[in-house]
């Protein structure tokens, strides 16, 4: 694991208090953020670390990273219109995109890639109406939602473990700015 260069948190504590604002935070979270996830898939604790990723990359690589987690073998690839359209908004990121995708997804909220879409529309922009006054997400809401689409991936799949530790991968690689291959 490496430095996670887009990560701009530099404490562990920091990022479990935007996952659990009630929870205390461990005593073992005063480490870089990085650090900590590695201490995460030590442990075991892959769901914890999926959670972990999602929170602390900011929003726009929250969705780049679990979209790629949902085009791998396991889940759900180009063809799935919702993905097909969340790799457009990739590309480009427009309001009008990111509400065709919110569109899509309240109609398929329950898989991934409906999970997804919705960390979409809460990744940035009003989430009112167009014709109403601005009213903005809250800046966590994106990445908890996204590792929801990443973690009910992987627990559609018989080998739950393998696909939250290719997310983990994958994370990492956002997280550090490294290529996704």
């Amino acid at each position: 694991m490496t430095t996670w260069s887009k990560v701009s948190w530099t404490d562990a504590g920091q990022v479990l208090k935007l996952i659990s604002p009630k929870k205390p935070v461990p005593g073992d979270a005063g480490v870089a953020p990085d650090a900590y996830c590695r201490t995460l898939v030590e442990r075991g604790d892959l769901e914890a670390a999926v959670k972990f990723i999602g929170a602390a990359v900011p929003r726009y690589e929250a969705i780049v990273w679990a979209t790629q987690v949902l085009r791998t073998r396991w889940a759900q690839g180009r063809t799935d219109p919702i993905v097909a359209a969340i790799l457009q908004w990739v590309d480009d990121p427009s309001d009008a995109r990111r509400r065709a995708i919110y569109a899509m997804a309240q109609d398929d909220d329950d898989s991934p890639a409906g999970l997804l879409g919705m960390a979409v529309f809460y990744s940035g922009g009003s989430i009112s109406q167009p014709d109403l006054p601005a009213i903005l997400p809250p800046p966590e809401v994106c990445g908890v939602i996204a590792s929801g689409a990443v973690l009910n991936a992987a627990y559609s799949q018989p080998d739950s473990d393998t696909v939250l530790r290719e997310a983990i991968r994958l994370g990492e690689a956002v997280a550090s700015q490294r290529e996704l291959a």
